[in-house]
C-alpha cells in the first residue's frame, strides 16, 4: 500500500521523526512506542502514521514497537541519514491527507487531543495549535492537565504578536497543519549552522500568512525534556546563527507587520533561551559576553531605541548571574 492511499478515509497524517543511536537506542525506542500508542489511543481513528527512521544502522520494525503490523502505520527506514529537517520534509512530501502533523519520537498526545479538535478539521484553517506541557519526568506524562476548553482564532498580525511575545505557547511543527498550505511553503526551513532552532517558529509564522490559525489554550500535547532532547542542547552557536537567519528572513518577509516590535519580542525570547549559557561551565566568561553582546548583528538589530534600552536592562540582569 502506498503512502498516498487512504486508510479508513484518513484526514490526518502524523509524521514521526526518529533517530536512534547505540547510546540512546533503548530510551528512544521506548519513547517511540509511547508516542505511537498515544495516537492509537485517540477516540477517533481518522488518521494514519508515517515513521521516518533516519539512522540506517538501526532499522525499525513492528516487532520492536510491540504492536501487530497495522495498515494505518507505515515505517520508512532511510538508506542514509537525511538530517532532522530533511526527514521532516520527506514525511510531508509523501503525505496526501488534508491535515498533517509532525511529532518527534519523544512527543506524546494527550487522550483528548483529536476529540477536542475534530470539529475544526472541517474548517480551512492554515494550522490548528494547542498549548502543551513540558514534561521532565515520565511519571508526569500520565497526568492529564485540563483547562477550560478555550480557544481563539488568529489573523497574521495578532498571531505574530502573541507567539513572539510568548503570550501563547506553541510547538511550531506539532500542530495540525493544512497540508496544501504547508507544501506551498515547501515545508520547514533550516536556520543557522546546525539543527535549526527557531525553524519551527518561523514556519508557524509563515503559515499564519496563508490563512487563519486556531489555538486551543488547553494543553493537548506533551513535550518531553530529557538529557537527549534538543530543547536542552547547549550548542549556543546553533541558537546564535539560527537567530540571525530568523531575523534576516523575518525582515525580508514581514515588513508589512509591526516587525520592529515583533523583533523586540523575539530578542527578549532569545535572551531567555540563552540563559543556558549560565549552565554551561565549558564556556569562559569572555565567550559568554561575546554571545550576549554582538551589538551590530544580533541583540540590537533593526529595533528602535526604547526597545534597545529595555533589552540592555535585561542583559544587565543576566550578567549579574554570570
Amino acid at each position: 500500500m502506498s503512502f498516498g492511499q487512504k486508510v479508513n478515509k484518513a484526514e490526518i497524517t502524523f509524521g514521526i521523526t526518529l533517530y536512534r543511536s547505540k547510546r540512546n537506542f533503548s530510551l528512544r525506542t521506548k519513547f517511540l512506542r509511547q508516542c505511537i500508542n498515544s495516537i492509537l489511543g485517540q477516540k477517533t481513528n481518522n488518521y494514519k502514521i508515517v515513521i521516518g527512521n533516519d539512522n540506517p544502522n538501526f532499522p525499525l520494525n513492528f516487532k520492536e514497537l510491540n504492536i501487530k503490523k497495522n495498515s494505518k502505520i507505515f515505517i520508512v527506514n532511510h538508506r542514509k541519514n537525511l538530517g532532522e529537517e530533511n526527514n521532516m520534509n520527506y514525511l510531508m512530501r509523501v503525505s496526501q491527507t488534508k491535515w498533517f502533523m509532525w511529532l518527534s519520537d519523544d512527543d506524546y498526545l494527550l487522550p483528548n487531543f483529536l476529540k477536542t479538535v475534530q470539529y475544526d478539521l472541517r474548517k480551512n484553517y492554515a494550522v490548528i495549535y494547542s498549548n502543551y506541557l513540558r514534561s521532565y519526568s515520565l511519571k508526569q506524562i500520565n497526568r492529564i492537565f485540563l483547562n477550560e476548553n478555550l480557544s481563539q482564532i488568529y489573523d497574521t498580525k495578532n498571531f505574530h504578536r502573541d507567539v513572539l511575545s510568548r503570550k501563547i505557547k506553541i510547538q511550531g511543527a506539532s500542530g495540525l497543519i493544512n497540508l496544501k498550505k504547508l507544501k506551498k511553503l515547501k515545508g520547514i526551513k533550516t536556520l543557522g549552522n546546525s539543527y535549526g532552532p527557531w525553524s519551527d517558529i518561523l514556519m508557524a509564522l509563515e503559515l499564519s500568512s496563508l490563512g487563519k490559525v486556531k489555538y486551543f489554550f488547553e494543553r493537548l500535547l506533551v513535550v518531553r525534556v530529557h538529557e537527549d532532547s534538543l530543547s536542552v542542547n547547549k550548542n549556543l552557536n546553533a541558537f546564535y546563527s539560527a537567530k540571525l537567519d530568523f531575523i534576516r528572513y523575518y525582515i525580508n518577509q514581514f515588513k508589512f507587520l509591526d516587525y520592529r516590535k515583533n523583533l523586540y519580542y523575539f530578542n527578549i525570547w532569545f535572551v531567555h533561551v540563552v540563559n543556558l549559557i549560565e549552565k554551561n561551565s565549558e564556556l569562559k566568561i569572555l565567550e559568554k559576553i561575546k554571545i550576549y553582546f554582538n551589538l551590530k548583528k544580533n541583540i540590537f538589530y533593526e529595533i528602535n531605541l526604547i526597545h534597545k534600552i529595555l533589552i540592555f536592562l535585561r542583559l544587565i540582569k543576566f550578567f549579574l548571574k554570570l
